[in-house]
């Protein structure tokens, strides 16, 4: 078997995590990053995102190279997480080359904050779309996807902190670990004015002054498992505008 994996693969990212999955059940891999998509002039990725529905400046050039190298390599499937930048041309045209397509959608498509239509015009090519929240189940379905299953997240065994590694980590009473947005932001703030000691990681927390004393900064995987090893509470925030029910922080704290 061969597998195509599309996503992230810094830090904690799933195609990340993906990638290490294949090379253990000794699958061949092939990965397109989707940086590749997202990069290209600040003030240009800001206007196509801004004023065409959230689409990454290089939508079309990355998901026309991942269909071309796809008719090279012959994947028999190809695993895209989230809101990957594949439009629904590309994905036309991997069915056409006999090439399965699965979405594992991690985020809610229909979240106020990240919504965009040519996500929601693509998912329905996919052959099979995974959903970690039942509450997108019936969503997907009336959106014409055929074959719609719920997967609930897992974590990653390798981002797990070695003994070693915890000796050497701050010791937080209260952690949280995660993107800030105004919902955590505002829980955080309030907790840490009643007088919790808590401590943050990970993205935007310093776009809020009174979370900045509590900031971190970003770290990496090894690190933060170590911190979540030596924590004596650790705070899972799921986000209200995903509806989420769980989410991986769920299962590696």
């Amino acid at each position: 078997m061969k597998v195509g994996i599309v996503g992230a693969f810094e830090g904690a990212h799933l195609g990340a995590s993906f990638a290490r999955a294949a090379d253990k059940l000794d699958v061949e891999k092939i990965c397109f990053d989707t940086a590749d998509a997202l990069g290209g002039n600040r003030i240009l990725r800001a206007l196509r995102w801004r004023f065409c529905g959230r689409t990454p400046l290089y939508l079309e050039r990355f998901a026309n190279r991942v269909v071309e190298q796809c008719r090279e390599a012959r994947p028999d499937i190809l695993i895209a997480t989230g809101a990957a930048p594949l439009n629904r041309a590309a994905l036309g045209a991997l069915r056409a080359i006999d090439v399965r397509t699965v979405n594992y959608s991690t985020d809610d498509p229909w979240n106020p904050g990240s919504r965009s239509r040519w996500h929601l015009q693509a998912l329905p090519h996919y052959e099979i779309v995974f959903t970690t929240r039942r509450v997108n189940i019936g969503e997907l379905q009336q959106l014409g996807c055929a074959d719609v299953r719920y997967l609930p997240f897992g974590y990653d065994e390798a981002l797990v902190a070695s003994h070693a590694e915890i000796r050497d980590a701050r010791v937080c009473d209260v952690l949280f670990v995660g993107g800030a947005d105004d919902d955590r932001a505002a829980f955080m703030s309030g907790f840490a004015a009643a007088g919790a000691p808590i401590a943050v990681v990970g993205g935007y927390w310093d776009k809020y002054p009174a979370m900045r004393p509590y900031f971190l900064g970003h770290m990496p995987p090894a690190l933060v498992g170590a911190l979540t090893a030596a924590a004596k509470v650790n705070l899972c925030l799921v986000r209200h505008a995903n509806r989420d029910g769980h989410v991986m922080r769920s299962f590696e704290i």
